[in-house]
Parts: structure tokens; C-alpha cells; sequence
């Protein structure tokens, strides 16, 4: 281990928390979560107050009852762990620097500007007709807009050699080499912030529905059913305020998102009834998986932001009686932390964000049938009223 500060590179990094009965590190900066056990509590709170590796040693020789030796050890396994994971960066490693270049000129294969209560964007795809049609599907349900405008952010998206994309932001590049699911999530954080205004509070990596007084965020790993289940319970009547992605406001109010569901190629058969134009949609393929862009049904009126009443993990597992469980701790930590879901550590309400993600009801939902889902779901409605 080097003599310096184990905090070196000032990461700002706040002490250990507990949540859900599990002691957590958090990075603001990266928006990094990590699961930490006793002896790496010890450390972590060490670099957040800027210890050097000789004090933090001695605090976890104190702490566990293990000699200096075996102590600084420890701590030197922990911060290569945690250099290897980019927790010393000032921002996550995947973020992209504005670079020296310039946006390239090239023929345009999509042009589109969308209008929003924050603004307009327009969006330029360069010599790959491909992602355009990619593009055009995530802003179909996005008012248009004329270009000229004094609040028009425009984003440049062009192919590279490698088969990876690069953008630009208002004729600046950016030194950034995406897939095409990481390009998706770069254009829906500009729409997000550019032209919807979507607060920054937290949002939450799950699908929002609501039926009466219920207000529900389907959560689970991508590919988990979350779009799909959305689906199926809009056609039998209830209203789909996001899919993928619930933004909180600083009262934890989820906001309607106008942005087309994902919809998977398994989910074709079961939604094609109450969707019978989806499979003449264009497929996309990200990460590895076929998915068509469609549009969240109309509302009968305009939506406003709802508290959400409960949390639901989705699983589908065929031929398995559909049940409502309890999660436990850790599978609510998982849920609710995930890497896909942005908190803003950096402002004063994250502690209320914590406290909400540890206390709204969740449950974790087992079905086969949308139907039965829809059955147990509406059941929390008679108990939220």
C-alpha cells in the first residue's frame, strides 16, 4: 500500500449508513452503492474522514481483534478491491468527457426535434440508417417541434469503425464508444433533463401503474417482465405513468413519463391481442435482446405525479401458482440499489430517498397468468383504500 491518505484523490465518499439492516457505502460522485460487512465498514468510514492507511489499520486492529500486521493487510486487499472498481474516480467510468473534437459532418439519416415543458431537442443521426430508426422509436410519443428555438439542446449520434456509437452535444464531441443500449440510455437522460424537466431527486429502475388509489412501481432486472406486465395490466385497465425508468420528486411523487415501453420478442404472443399492432413495430437488438418501441397508451386524462403505495419484484415463472410474498432485507437492498437506479446523494433529500426505499410496502410477485396478476394486484387496491 502506498504511504498516502487511503482516501487520496479526495473521492468524498460519505460514512457507512445502514439500510435494511445492512451496512452500506455510498460514493455521491458515481452514484455507487456498495454492501459492506463489519470489517469493511471499518475501513470505508476511515477513507471518508481521509485517514491514512496506518490510522485505518489500527482502527480495524482496534475493531476485529486482529495484530496491525494482519490489519493493514486487510486494508490493502479492500482499497485494491475498490481502486479495481473505480470507487476513487470523481465520476462513474463509463460518463463521458466533452473531448477537443468537433461533431463530424456527414450525410443525416434521421433528423427529429421533439418539444418538451423544459425545452426542445433535436436529434441528428449521422450515416447509420440503422440507429436512426433506432432514435425515431424512442421519441415516438414526444410532441415535434420546429428547430428554432432559445432553449434547443441538439445531440449528433454517428457509427464507429468498432460498430459503437459516439455523440456530440451542441457541436461538441463527446469521448464516449456506446453500444446501442447505453446510446438508448444517453438519449433518454437528455429528454429527461432537456425537454421533460424530469426531477433529478431519484428514478428508479421500474415501470409505474396505477389503478384507483394504487399506485404501483414494478421493479426487477432488466428482462425481468416489468414492461410486459405494464402492458398487460393497461389493457385491462389500468394506467401506465413510465415504463422503465419512475423519476421522484423531492416529496417521492413518481412523474408520468411519455417515452415508448420496450417490448421483448417473448412478450409478442401475450400482448399481440391487446396490442395487435406490435408486431408490425421495427425490432431493435440491446444487449443481445430483440425488443419494438411502443407507445404508452393514451390516457383518458391528463396525468399528474402519484405517490407510489407499494414496491413489486417481478418474476415470471410458467406453470407456478401466482402468490404475493414478502422480500427479505437484502433482496429489497438489490432492488431498490441497483446499479441501473440514479439517487442524488449530492442533495439533502437522499436521506428521505433511503427511508423510503426501507419502509414502502414491497412485495415480490410470482405469476403465469395476467390475469391472476392483475387479480392480486388490485387486492392492494382494496387495502390502500
Amino acid at each position: 500500500m502506498t504511504n498516502r491518505a487511503v482516501g487520496f484523490g479526495s473521492p468524498n465518499w460519505l460514512p457507512v449508513r445502514t439500510f435494511a439492516g445492512h451496512q452500506i457505502g455510498i460514493c455521491p460522485g458515481l452514484n455507487a452503492v456498495v454492501l459492506l460487512n463489519e470489517q469493511a465498514a471499518v475501513v470505508w468510514d476511515a477513507i471518508a474522514r481521509g485517514d491514512t492507511a496506518e490510522t485505518a489499520a489500527g482502527h480495524l486492529a482496534d475493531a476485529g481483534g486482529m495484530t496491525r500486521a494482519a490489519a493493514a493487510n486487510h486494508v490493502t486487499t479492500l482499497v485494491r478491491a475498490w481502486e479495481s472498481a473505480a470507487l476513487f474516480d470523481h465520476r462513474p467510468p463509463d460518463a463521458p468527457d466533452p473531448g477537443d473534437e468537433t461533431v463530424p459532418s456527414g450525410v443525416v439519416s434521421v433528423e427529429k426535434t421533439v418539444r418538451g415543458p423544459a425545452g426542445s431537442a433535436c436529434l441528428r443521426v449521422l450515416d447509420a440508417p440503422q440507429i436512426g430508426s433506432l432514435v425515431d422509436a424512442l421519441l415516438c410519443g414526444l410532441p415535434t417541434a420546429a428547430p428554432a428555438s432559445n432553449r434547443l439542446t441538439t445531440m449528433t449520434i454517428w457509427a464507429m469503425a468498432d460498430g459503437r456509437y459516439a455523440y456530440g452535444i451542441d457541436g461538441t464531441a463527446f469521448d464516449a464508444r456506446l453500444t446501442a443500449a447505453e446510446l438508448r440510455s444517453a438519449v433518454n437522460m437528455l429528454l429527461f433533463d432537456k425537454v421533460l424537466g424530469l426531477p433529478r431527486t431519484a428514478r428508479v429502475h421500474g415501470a409505474c401503474v396505477a389503478f384507483g388509489a394504487l399506485t404501483v412501481v414494478l421493479m426487477g432486472v432488466s428482462g425481468a417482465g416489468k414492461s410486459t406486465l405494464a402492458g398487460a395490466l393497461s389493457a385491462r385497465g389500468w394506467t401506465q405513468l413510465s415504463d422503465d425508468t419512475v423519476p421522484l420528486d423531492s416529496a417521492l411523487r413518481a412523474h408520468p413519463v411519455p417515452l415508448p415501453a420496450s417490448i421483448k420478442d417473448g412478450s409478442l404472443a401475450v400482448l399481440s391481442k391487446a396490442k395487435p399492432a406490435l408486431s408490425q413495430l421495427p425490432r431493435h437488438m440491446l444487449a443481445g435482446r430483440s425488443m419494438r418501441f411502443v407507445p404508452l397508451d393514451e390516457p383518458k386524462e391528463a396525468l399528474a405525479p402519484r405517490a407510489p403505495t407499494h414496491a413489486i419484484a417481478v418474476r415470471y415463472a410458467p406453470h407456478e401458482t401466482a402468490r404475493l410474498e414478502p422480500i427479505d432485507n437484502l433482496e429489497r437492498l438489490s432492488l431498490f440499489l441497483g446499479a441501473e437506479t440514479f439517487i442524488d446523494f449530492e442533495a439533502g433529500t437522499f436521506p428521505k430517498v433511503l427511508k423510503w426505499m426501507e419502509t414502502i410496502p414491497t412485495l415480490k410477485l410470482t405469476y403465469s397468468d395476467f390475469d391472476d396478476a392483475a387479480r392480486l394486484l388490485q387486492g392492494l387496491h382494496r387495502v390502500a383504500t
